[in-house]
């Protein structure tokens, strides 16, 4: 599946497509982001080298009138002939672009990731190597966090938690934010203020 990428004029309505990658993966949720300057910002999970299913961004510093070539960024090497149905969050502001994804590779989990103008890693950490669908947001005092799912093993069973991490500075703090043994699932994140946020998540 071809990634494209349009936008609206004033009444007009969608102008005419870009392609921004001609052959990506077909079901995991592609992300997009914008800061107040008309930097884009564009993640998907890639198909390279026939099954590989890694991360690429594709920016724009002219309010998407051209894109930069995909750059595969994460390095994972995960080889999958099939769809992972588990989309990056991207967030552009200013010189930089915040990512977090999820890999099945060798080292399988929830990563974050900033890059800078050229579409180079600045830093990358690993969230949870147990975590499967992450999001995040940038809050207006700069800190960033994510939200993500994670399984849990007791001592009979297994079931999922939602958590969520704060980054600020180069520090991380981690709380669970779903009960025990809910089956808690898929959260999406948004910022609500200076220093707040809300997480809404799947519960079973």
């Amino acid at each position: 599946r071809s990634v494209k990428f349009s936008k609206t004029s004033g009444k007009n309505g969608f102008g005419q497509e870009k392609l921004i990658d001609s052959f990506a993966c077909q079901c995991c949720r592609t992300a997009i982001s914008c800061d107040a300057a008309g930097n884009i910002a564009i993640m998907f999970r890639d198909v390279l080298q026939d099954s590989i299913r890694d991360m690429s961004i594709c920016t724009s510093a002219d309010n998407g009138t051209t894109f930069s070539s995909p750059v595969a960024f994460t390095n994972d090497g995960w080889v999958i002939n099939g769809c992972p149905h588990n989309g990056p969050s991207v967030i552009r502001s200013e010189e930089r672009a915040y990512a977090a994804w999820f890999t099945g590779g060798t080292h399988a989990g929830v990563y974050y990731a900033e890059i800078n103008g050229k579409n180079e890693v600045m830093e990358r950490k690993t969230i949870s190597n147990k975590g499967r669908n992450i999001q995040l947001c940038l809050l207006p005092d700069k800190n960033r966090v994510l939200a993500y799912s994670e399984m849990v093993k007791t001592a009979d069973t297994f079931y999922t938690k939602v958590a969520v991490s704060k980054i600020k500075d180069h520090k991380m703090w981690t709380m669970d934010i779903s009960k025990p043994g809910e089956q808690a699932a898929f959260p999406v994140i948004h910022t609500t203020g200076n220093s707040e946020f809300a997480v809404a998540w799947e519960s079973n």
